[in-house]
């Protein structure tokens, strides 16, 4: 069985999805962190265009592999 690239990112964004059920404080810190963060980077983005990339590069070019990652 193998990992999809973006696998750890999903695992991330669900954990800071989980923020939403901390106590206030904690999440407004959470929340502004992250804000700090994609406004200095961009990160979403750089990872919405990395996406599209990655499965365009395999459907094109890795297409056995694509297909029989979605179970063609």
């Amino acid at each position: 069985m193998t990992l999809h690239a973006f696998a750890p990112m999903l695992a991330l964004a669900l954990l800071l999805l989980c923020a939403g059920l901390l106590p206030a404080g904690r999440r407004r810190r959470v929340t502004a962190y992250v804000e700090r963060i994609e406004c200095r980077t961009g990160i979403s983005g750089l990872l919405l265009c990395a996406l599209l990339l990655y499965w365009l590069v395999r459907l094109l070019f890795l297409r056995e592999s694509f297909l029989q990652a979605v179970g063609g």
